[in-house]
């Protein structure tokens, strides 16, 4: 049994490596669909138009709602979902900060487009959109048909609500747009496997943007804002994962409300300049994917390598067939010892999928980007 399973263990990591390349080179990268959400910087006086007949108006707790009738059902969830993370948005920003705002809900982008204040629609692409100086979110409940997949709405709201308290939390002073969004990307805990692969192929054909084309504003072309959006995620996780992370990020929030410069709040609290972030960002991102990462999430990839790892098994099975019979070995024990390893994969497939090691400091006595599985209490190493 011991040898079967090191045998599965050498192969399991060949067959991710495998997968992971075809899923790079032949699965098409999602377009700019899936920026499902932008914010525009106005000055002014915002002039919201007056919603449809079938619309509603309420105020809850210091929040405008307006939305269809229609739609109240998912609109009372949204509502649950504000209050929760407004308050943890809050505390990851150390601050407390105003909590009046007003949110808009739309059936589609283009009743969202029309809810938009006059003079400032969002973008084409957007489904969701933030007007932080005027503490107005809008929200579209759909993708449209343009779009490659249904937006996770609860992930898009939780981001526009982050664009409103991050400028309020720094006292509306000027931030670079890929920390604006990377932030945002953090606080709602969007996992998008389409954004790290288009990270991963623009960092292996030498096309990642420089840092301040991402500065003050996104780039006009499709393929490059989603790349933009890749980057800045990648950008604040980078600094997240700093040494005492959770105070740094507190300190460059209290500077910035101080009145601090972007470029002197980053010296004091991370002390890094914006040229020393990009080189170290840079070398950091080449570190974690000068190989080919194992990109098939969790389900996806345990489903194919079960397929594959019970075909090469049998395989090997028949191919030696006559010397395990020389051996004395019975054929039942080769079932036993296959529905094992079956058994072992969908136990763990039926949990959280396989834990993979890709960056960072590796536990003790493991290597980095090997995928273990964790069965009666203990993680192996599959290799």
């Amino acid at each position: 049994m011991g040898q079967h399973l090191g045998w599965v263990r050498r192969l399991v990591p060949r067959l991710g490596a495998l997968l992971a390349v075809l899923l790079v080179f032949f699965v098409p990268i999602a377009s700019v669909s899936h920026a499902q959400f932008d914010l525009v910087r106005v000055r002014g006086e915002a002039h919201l138009p007056d919603p449809p007949a079938d619309f509603e108006t309420v105020e809850l707790r210091g929040v405008t709602w307006t939305y269809p009738r229609d739609v109240r059902s998912t609109v009372h969830r949204l509502q649950t979902i504000r209050d929760t993370e407004w308050t943890g948005i809050e505390a990851d920003l150390g601050v407390d900060v105003d909590d009046a705002i007003v949110i808009r809900i739309a059936r589609n982008p283009d009743e969202m487009r029309a809810l938009a204040p006059e003079g400032a629609p969002p973008p084409e692409y957007a489904t969701g959109v933030a007007y932080p100086n005027w503490g107005v979110v809008l929200v579209s409940l759909t993708a449209g048909a343009s779009a490659h997949s249904p937006p996770g709405v609860d992930e898009i709201f939780v981001h526009e609500l982050s664009h409103v308290a991050l400028r309020r939390a720094v006292g509306f002073a000027r931030m670079p747009r890929w920390f604006v969004e990377g932030v945002a990307i953090h606080h709602s805990g969007e996992r998008s496997m389409e954004r790290f692969r288009t990270l991963w192929m623009a960092h292996v054909q030498d096309a990642l943007l420089p840092l301040d084309q991402v500065e003050g504003s996104f780039p006009d072309e499709q393929g490059a804002v989603s790349l933009a959006y890749a980057q800045s995620a990648d950008l604040v996780g980078f600094l997240r994962r700093q040494t005492r992370a959770d105070t740094r990020f507190k300190n460059l929030i209290d500077k910035l409300e101080e009145g601090e410069t972007f470029e002197a709040a980053m010296l004091e609290a991370y002390a890094l300049s914006s040229n020393q972030l990009e080189r170290e960002w840079l070398a950091d991102i080449g570190s974690r994917m000068s190989s080919v990462p194992l990109m098939l999430g969790g389900t996806t990839f345990w489903v194919i390598a079960s397929i594959l790892l019970v075909w090469a098994w049998r395989r090997r099975r028949k191919k030696h067939h006559s010397k395990v019979a020389e051996m004395g070995v019975e054929e039942a024990e080769h079932d036993e010892a296959m529905a094992r390893i079956e058994a072992l994969l969908e136990e763990r497939l039926a949990e959280h999928g396989p834990t993979f090691v890709t960056s960072g400091d590796p536990p003790q006595g493991r290597e980095p980007g090997i995928p273990t599985i964790e069965h009666d209490g203990h993680d192996h190493t599959l290799h």
